[in-house]
């Protein structure tokens, strides 16, 4: 299986009036996090001619992220559909290896020149396993 794994450290632009880590930036990091994934997998040739839209997001919080935190991101292709991808992100506290939260992400491969969703060809499902 294909997986990403980066590590954040968590900045005090981070956090919000709660004093942890702002639930948006968790979704920026789900963000952040698939579109790196399929820039340093997929080949020049490949992202000239497809891109990825999300569909569907659904996140589940399980922890806060405290300042100064290192923070570890995991992600994966979990699911596969003729025109859907599922991406799953998982996001640990590095030091004592707790679930802060998971994502699933549904995500719909497009064509650059129609500008319209495509299957997604087995030669960028085969990226991904």
């Amino acid at each position: 299986m294909n997986i990403l794994q980066k590590k954040i450290h968590v900045s005090s632009s981070d956090i919000d009036k709660r004093n942890h880590t702002n639930n948006v930036k968790y979704v920026q990091w789900v963000n952040d996090v698939a579109e790196e994934h399929w820039d340093i997998t997929a080949t020049e040739e490949i992202k000239n001619k497809f891109f990825w839209v999300m569909t569907e997001h659904n996140i589940q919080y399980k922890k806060s992220a405290m300042l100064n935190d290192e923070i570890e991101i995991k992600t994966f292709i979990s699911g596969n559909e003729i025109l859907i991808c599922e991406r799953t992100v998982e996001i640990y506290n590095k030091t004592n290896s707790e679930l802060l939260a998971i994502s699933k992400t549904k995500w719909c491969l497009i064509n650059k020149d129609s500008n319209r969703p495509c299957r997604v060809p087995q030669e960028i499902a085969n990226l991904f396993k």
